[in-house]
C-alpha cells in the first residue's frame, strides 16, 4: 500500500491510497500498535493496521507519529502507548487511557487520519451510539460530532485526595472542526462520606480502559471498578448511578472472576466479557476464558467457556451482530487470529497472520450494505437510532428484523 503526504490548510494529514468510497475491504480487525515492539523495521509503533480475518494479511493504515497533525494547533502527533478504539459513523476513535497524549481519529470513508488535542487525560472512550460496522453516512453526524462515555480519575495517595468523573465526550470527524469538549455528568471526592464505595474507580490501572460498555437500547452505561460494577443511566440530561454490584460476593458461585468487559450483547440482554479461573488467577499465562455476564446479579450467566489456545493477556475484538470474538495469540513459533463463538462456546483455530506485530488494542469493523427493499409487511430497515426522535414522522425505533442495533422502521 503506498503512503501520501496530503497538505490540507497548511497540514500534513496522512492518507493511505485506497479505492474511493467504503467497499468490504474496509471491513476487518483493525490493531493499534502503541509502544509494543515490532517484529522488523518494516512495521512501527503508534501505528493503525487492519488485519484481514480470511486471509491473515497486515495491512498499513497510518503511522501516527509520522506527519499526522493535531488540531487545533497543527503540530506534529506524538501518539500514546494505548488506544482503546471506538467506532461511530465510519470513523475509527482512540482514547490514550489517563495519559498525556492525544485521541487519535481516523475515518474510513474518507481515508482522513489525524490527532486531537481537545482534552486528555481521560479513559474508557466508549461509544453512547455503538456502531460496529462501516456504512453509507451523511456529513451531518460527522459535523456535529460522535458522543462517548468517558472517565476522569486522580488520586494522590501523599493526601488521600481522589476524584472520579463520569461524562460525555464529543469529537468532531472533521480536522477543522471543533476540538473535542469533555461534560461532566457526575463526579465523586473524598470528604463525602457517600461516595466512598466509589474510590476503586479514582485509582487508574492499566486495565481499567477495557472494563466498559453501552447498552444503547436502555441507554445504560456499565463499568467495572476494582469488585464493583456500576450501572449508569443516561437517558437524562443528569446521569445517575442506578446500581452498583459486588463482583466478589456475586461470582464467589463460580470458578471464573470476570477480567473485562467485550461489549452489551443485545442478543443475551448481558455483557459479554472475559474471564480467568480462580485456579489459575495470578498467573502470568492464565488461560483465556469468554462467557455472559448479568448486569443485575453480576454472575455469570452459565460458566464461561475457556479459550485454550490464548493467555488472559491475549488482545480481543469483538462482533456484537454475531456474537463472535477475534483473539490475537502471539508465540514463538506463530500468531494467530482465533475465532470464538461466545453463544455456542465454539472456536476455531483462525488464520496465520502474516506479520507478528505487536498489538495494544483491537477493534472489530464490519461491512454493512444497506438492505434491499423488504417484501410486502416486512419491516424496512433505515438509519440506526436510540429513540423515536431520531427518525421521521412514519417511523419507529426499534431493532429491526436480523440486525441487533435498532434503526429506523417504518
Amino acid at each position: 500500500m503506498q503512503l501520501h503526504m496530503h497538505l490540507l490548510a497548511g497540514a500534513a494529514i496522512v492518507l493511505p491510497t485506497v479505492a474511493a468510497g467504503l467497499t468490504i475491504d474496509t471491513a476487518g480487525v483493525y490493531a493499534f500498535t502503541g509502544f509494543e515492539d515490532q517484529p522488523s523495521s518494516k512495521f512501527t509503533k503508534t501505528t493503525l493496521y487492519r488485519i484481514d480475518p480470511a486471509s491473515g494479511d497486515v495491512d498499513f493504515v497510518v503511522n501516527y507519529d509520522a506527519g499526522v497533525v493535531v488540531k487545533p494547533d497543527n503540530y506534529t502527533c506524538l501518539a500514546g502507548q494505548s488506544a482503546r478504539m471506538g467506532l461511530e459513523g465510519g470513523v475509527i476513535y482512540g482514547m490514550p487511557g489517563g495519559a498525556d497524549s492525544p485521541l487519535i481519529v481516523h475515518d474510513l470513508e474518507q481515508n482522513v487520519s489525524f490527532c486531537d488535542d481537545g482534552i486528555e487525560n481521560l479513559w474508557g472512550l466508549t461509544p453512547l451510539q455503538h456502531q460496529a460496522h462501516v456504512g453509507p453516512h451523511g456529513n451531518d453526524e460527522k459535523s456535529q460530532g460522535a458522543q462517548f462515555a468517558a472517565f476522569s480519575s486522580s488520586y494522590t495517595p501523599m493526601f488521600g485526595e481522589w476524584s472520579f468523573s463520569i461524562g460525555k465526550l464529543t469529537v468532531n470527524a472533521d480536522p477543522a472542526g471543533q476540538e473535542a469538549k469533555y461534560d461532566e455528568r457526575l463526579s465523586f471526592q473524598n470528604g463525602e462520606s457517600a461516595d466512598s464505595k466509589y474510590f476503586a474507580c479514582a485509582v487508574i490501572d492499566t486495565d481499567m480502559q477495557d472494563r466498559v460498555a453501552v447498552d444503547i437500547a436502555r441507554q445504560h452505561l456499565y463499568v467495572m471498578c476494582d469488585s464493583i460494577l456500576l450501572t449508569v443511566d443516561t437517558s437524562k440530561q443528569q446521569w445517575k448511578i442506578t446500581q452498583d454490584v459486588n463482583l466478589t460476593a456475586a461470582q464467589a458461585k463460580t470458578p471464573y472472576t470476570l477480567t473485562s468487559i467485550l461489549e452489551f450483547s443485545h442478543t443475551t440482554d448481558s455483557l459479554a466479557a472475559t474471564a480467568v479461573s480462580a485456579k489459575e488467577r495470578g498467573s502470568s499465562d492464565a488461560t483465556l476464558a469468554m462467557g455472559f455476564l448479568n448486569t443485575t446479579t453480576g454472575e455469570w450467566i452459565k460458566e464461561p467457556v475457556e479459550v485454550k489456545a490464548a493467555t488472559q493477556d491475549a488482545k480481543v475484538a469483538y462482533d456484537p451482530s454475531s456474537e463472535t470474538a477475534y483473539v490475537y495469540t502471539k508465540d514463538d513459533k506463530q500468531t494467530n487470529l482465533l475465532i470464538v463463538d461466545l453463544t455456542s462456546g465454539s472456536s476455531t483455530a483462525g488464520t496465520p497472520i502474516s506479520d507478528a506485530i505487536g498489538v495494544s488494542d483491537l477493534l472489530y469493523v464490519g461491512s454493512e450494505v444497506a438492505p434491499a427493499p423488504a417484501p410486502a409487511g416486512k419491516h424496512t430497515c433505515g438509519q440506526h437510532c436510540s429513540t423515536d426522535a431520531d427518525c421521521d414522522q412514519t417511523q419507529a425505533c426499534k431493532r429491526c428484523e436480523k440486525y441487533i442495533l435498532h434503526q429506523c422502521v417504518t
